[in-house]
């Protein structure tokens, strides 16, 4: 599993700390978990990481159940997962609003889904100067105009047409509402956000710093400059 603190990868001891742990026994003879809750620190940064483990979820072998669909097993400590830093350039302004959405996203992803549509349709209208009536024409203009890589054209078609924008004009017109989203939509907006930072800030600041490095040996050289 990955830890919530740490975010690396690991394999867990797990330590009982419940003493209610075990199979209790019942009239009819058929066994029946009990609660389970584990405790273990994390081999990589020593944070305590709990884990509730759902009665129904452990089935006694031979008694004919089957594990629920609605398994509330997990990680019940921390309750936020540890957030993957920012690239240092991703400006300032636009750090708390996508930190919020990773945060909520489990919680409330509609809550999550809002707060990523503002954070894209900002980045669309600040950095590249894109005001259209609606995201989903500042989307095509952005993929039209501007040439991005073809995993974040993707990832932006596919924000049009999970959230369905035709469907729900109030997605497309104001991206701060509050307003039902599909499975899998939220993460979507915060993988396609990571992709468009990429592109927007990322990629340009890199290039930025080679292109000043090989200027300053053209420059020594007495040779004629990049721009």
């Amino acid at each position: 599993m990955l830890c919530p603190h740490c975010l690396k990868e690991v394999h867990l001891a797990l330590g009982s700390v419940d003493a209610s742990v075990g199979w209790m026994k019942i009239e009819q003879g058929i066994g029946k978990p009990a609660h389970h809750v584990h405790g273990a620190l994390c081999p990589a940064c020593s944070g305590l990481i709990v884990m509730y483990s759902d009665p129904r979820s452990h089935v006694m072998p031979g008694s004919g159940l089957t594990k629920p669909k609605d398994d509330q097993s997990g990680v019940i400590f921390p309750r936020r997962p540890a957030l993957k830093p920012l690239p240092p350039e991703v400006p300032t302004e636009y750090r708390g609003d996508f930190d919020e959405a990773r945060l909520v996203v489990e919680l409330s992803p509609k809550s999550s889904a809002a707060l990523s549509r503002r954070l894209l349709q900002r980045v669309l209208h600040e950095r590249f100067n894109i005001n259209r009536p609606n995201l989903q024409q500042e989307i095509q203009e952005f993929i039209s105009t501007l040439g991005p890589p073809s995993h974040l054209i993707q990832q932006l078609d596919a924000v049009r047409l999970v959230g369905n924008f035709a469907a729900h004009p109030i997605k497309d017109t104001n991206t701060g509402a509050i307003t039902d989203v599909e499975e899998g939509e939220a993460e979507l907006l915060i993988e396609t956000l990571e992709s468009l930072f990429d592109f927007a800030f990322v990629q340009p600041a890199k290039w930025a710093a080679s292109k000043a490095a090989i200027n300053a040996k053209l420059s020594a050289a007495g040779k004629p400059l990049i721009s």
